[in-house]
């Protein structure tokens, strides 16, 4: 069974001034058994070039654990966006792009957002989309209908809603087959629920935080899930999701 963080973080944060070094990521990956990591910016960094590209060097090293993430916010201005994005997909390998509907500046119904999956649909990369904190524009009903209206863009909400707004994440769910659900700070009740309605391969592990990998891997344990269950939610739905080549 292969382990797969579906939200790791590197770097330096503005907001929280959080900072995740490699040898933090890595040591943290050993010590809880992930296997491989896919990994975001933080949301608001000094520098998202650089921050692309630490992910990256990262990457080149340790091909087929670490998978890199695009993350900034389109009002760089779209153009600047797209070049940036495209040259992550193409030219750094990464495997998606992040929005977080706040600390991007960038509400569900704006235009700038409709463009950036329109750039996520043309790149056939999935959305990982921040959910929960920041209402009311990260609740999850406010991102259906992007969901709704890109079919072909699969859309990972991250968090899925946090605990609070979990079952309106799964009510999205289960309205878009094209959105799955990252449950880091969600409890696991609500993730029994929604492996029961929307099943296990839409849903997957998730960190958001080197000390919560362990909590995020124990709330599985109690859940004492049917082994293929368990396969999917801590490893191959983000496999599939990410087209991540892990062999």
């Amino acid at each position: 069974m292969i382990t797969v963080d579906a939200h790791a973080h590197l770097g330096d944060s503005v907001v929280s001034k959080l900072s995740v070094t490699p040898d933090d990521l890595l040591g943290a990956m050993d010590i809880y058994g992930i296997d491989v990591s896919v990994v975001l910016p933080h949301p608001v960094m000094e520098d998202y070039q650089q921050a692309h590209d630490d992910i990256a060097a990262l990457a080149a090293d340790y091909p087929a654990r670490i998978f890199g993430v695009a993350s900034l916010s389109p009002q760089v201005g779209i153009e600047i966006y797209r070049k940036e994005v495209t040259r992550c997909v193409q030219e750094l390998g990464f495997v998606a792009v992040k929005y977080h509907p706040v600390l991007h500046n960038a509400l569900p119904t704006s235009s700038v957002t409709k463009t950036l999956f329109e750039i996520a649909q043309s790149l056939e990369i999935p959305v990982i989309v921040h959910t929960g904190l920041g209402m009311p524009w990260a609740h999850p009903s406010r991102l259906t209908p992007l969901a709704r209206n890109f079919p072909d863009v699969k859309v990972v909400f991250a968090h899925s809603g946090f605990t609070h707004f979990s079952l309106d994440a799964l009510y999205a769910a289960q309205e878009c087959s094209n959105i799955y659900l990252e449950t880091s700070w969600t409890a696991p009740d609500a993730i029994a629920q929604f492996i029961k309605k929307i099943g296990s391969q839409r849903v997957m592990m998730g960190a958001d935080g080197l000390l919560n990998i362990p909590v995020e891997l124990k709330k599985y344990e109690v859940l004492e899930l049917p082994e293929q269950d368990l396969a999917w939610c801590l490893g191959q739905t983000a496999i599939n999701v990410f087209g991540l080549h892990v062999d």
